[in-house]
């Protein structure tokens, strides 16, 4: 590992290889700072190689079966960064892969059971522990060398268990995001709502994007969904300019998928909710006209009219 650290400063990356290899192919899975040490080397190689050599393909491939085979071993804040290089390098899947495994790592723990029992330990996130093999075994320099960015800013300290708990909570959500940022760069929607329904449970809905959530599900096609997402942001809503911007995005998830009928029934059910102004009725009425319903959009008319009247428009 000495020799290899060596050949890593000096930018001898073939003979750094050459080193590696007989440890890398040993039986058994490699010590985590071999597979660490290897990680590095693969992305060194990976960016040293020009975007238009013909071993830039296999280079990046080398650098994503490292990063697959390796990249859980590293901390729940290296791997962020580590997905969006995956996420810029094109290895959509690997990134997917890598989102997913942090996603569920940092997930709020398992509440025990009423009948006393305690539930299965959820995957830890290992804050700085692989990250501290890595820097006993590669200097800072080299690591800035290669690129890879390291950071403390997530450590844990025994004194300190809210903070500990904040932190899980933001790489948790952004473990979200990056997952979500990997299927939709992959052209994915498809596979970035499933996932998103299936972390919802996990989130804290006071910083879900729902926006976000809203058009991925019109991206993927989805308007009930997106207008069930729309629904949880206006029913969160604390103020009006959000729940304008929430009733919109109701409206519009029906109305882009070319169901203006679907959009004035939601529209209609959620009244009660939004300020009654004359944008609100003017909206109505615009929505009724799309929907062919001659007989809505009179009465929304004549409220619009009244309210217009009164207020001196």
């Amino acid at each position: 590992m000495q020799l290899v650290r060596q050949r890593l400063r000096a930018g001898q990356l073939r003979l750094a290889e050459s080193d590696l290899v007989p440890l890398i192919k040993r039986p058994g899975p490699p010590p985590e700072q071999v597979g660490m040490m290897w990680l590095t080397l693969r992305r060194a190689q990976f960016l040293a190689t020009p975007a238009d050599s013909p071993q830039r393909i296999l280079a990046r491939a080398q650098y994503g079966q490292a990063l697959s085979s390796f990249g859980s071993q590293l901390s729940p804040a290296e791997q962020l960064g580590e997905i969006e290089q995956a996420i810029k390098a094109g290895l959509y899947d690997v990134a997917a892969g890598l989102a997913s495994h942090l996603l569920t790592v940092t997930a709020p723990a398992v509440q025990a059971d009423p009948a006393g029992r305690k539930p299965a330990a959820v995957g830890r996130a290992r804050v700085g522990a692989s990250s501290g093999h890595m820097r006993r075994e590669v200097e800072p320099g080299l690591l800035q060398m290669v690129g890879l960015v390291w950071s403390s800013r997530f450590e844990r300290t025994a004194d300190a268990p809210q903070r500990a708990s904040a932190d899980r909570a933001l790489l948790h959500q952004q473990a979200f995001t990056a997952l979500l940022q990997s299927h939709l760069a992959a052209g994915h929607p498809a596979a970035a709502l499933a996932a998103a329904e299936a972390a919802l449970p996990t989130l804290d809905e006071t910083q879900i994007d729902w926006a976000q959530l809203v058009q991925v599900a019109i991206w993927a096609n989805q308007p009930a969904v997106a207008a069930r997402f729309a629904d949880h942001w206006l029913a969160s809503a604390g103020d009006d300019s959000t729940r304008w911007a929430a009733f919109h995005a109701l409206t519009g998830a029906y109305l882009a998928t070319g169901n203006p009928a679907q959009a004035l029934a939601a529209a209609t059910h959620q009244l009660k909710q939004m300020p009654q102004t004359t944008e609100l009725w003017r909206l109505m009425t615009q929505l009724a006209m799309q929907a062919g319903d001659g007989e809505q959009a009179a009465r929304y008319a004549r409220r619009l009219v009244g309210l217009e009247v009164v207020s001196g428009h």
